[in-house]
């Protein structure tokens, strides 16, 4: 049976461990700190076979030399990055599978956060996921680093045009933060509401409100929710201008989450 466990890190990072209970192999996603990967690989008696990584960022790369070395396993990065230490370039549309680990991995490419970004879709017996780095977040998707605010909105278009049930795994908890956001922007969504009291019964409990589905960001996510009304109405109320297309409405709304 395949297991994702999320593995706090750095300040607000969650690596994504993935394994077999069958075999024992693990993969790490973005690991940005080795220590607790490692630390939870030899907590379960795991065995590593390897490393995703999404982009380029040291949050999410720190920990390539030392796990790598450890363990002598590849490590999967974008094509479009400098990233040192990985071995295994990839691209949009790209398909691979790890030994021992019984998912079928495809790459989608989503520049916008940086310009070679991408994300993971795992499938198997557990169903549809997808490892979003820092692209998409519960109730929120990354700053625009590098790529241009409609690469960003496309590639949030791609995410949002798989299956509903699919399992969104970020690697951030930005949740308190993003949930405050979507009460300014859209401060009637019923789901959110409840939502927040949810999360806060599962932190108290030590727990995480991660991951979250794609029906649900459909639901809540005001960056994948621009052509909706209520978002577009608040977008331009803050503004001060209208707009005529959804690519504008994000791009204000990216704007006023890097100023909240």
């Amino acid at each position: 049976m395949i297991k994702i466990n999320p593995v706090r890190a750095l300040s607000d990072n969650i690596i994504w461990v993935i394994s077999d209970d069958s075999t024992g192999a693990a993969i790490a996603v973005d690991p940005g700190d080795p220590a607790p990967a490692i630390n939870f690989f030899r907590e379960n008696n795991l065995i590593p076979a390897g490393i995703l990584i999404t982009h380029h960022h040291m949050d999410h790369t720190g920990g390539i030399g030392t796990i790598a070395g450890a363990y002598t396993i590849p490590v999967y990065g974008p094509s479009g990055e400098d990233i040192p230490g990985v071995t295994v370039k990839l691209k949009d549309g790209d398909s691979f599978r790890f030994e021992g680990i019984s998912m079928d991995f495809s790459v989608i490419e989503t520049p916008g956060h940086t310009r070679g970004h991408i994300v993971y879709v795992a499938e198997g017996e557990t169903g549809s996921h997808i490892f979003t780095g820092d692209t998409l977040f519960t109730g929120g998707c990354g700053r625009i680093f590098e790529g241009t605010g409609e690469e960003m909105f496309q590639s949030l278009s791609r995410i949002a045009s798989m299956p509903v049930d699919t399992l969104v795994y970020p690697a951030h908890d930005y949740i308190r933060d993003n949930f405050r956001f979507i009460a300014a922007v859209d401060p009637g969504n019923p789901e959110a509401g409840e939502f927040i009291k949810k999360d806060k019964a599962l932190r108290d409990d030590g727990k995480l409100s991660i991951p979250t589905t794609l029906e649900f960001e459909l639901m809540v996510n005001p960056f994948l929710r621009c052509a909706v009304n209520a978002v577009h109405g608040s977008v331009e109320t803050w503004a001060g201008k209208s707009f005529n297309s959804a690519v504008d409405v994000f791009i204000s709304l990216r704007s006023w989450k890097n100023i909240f």
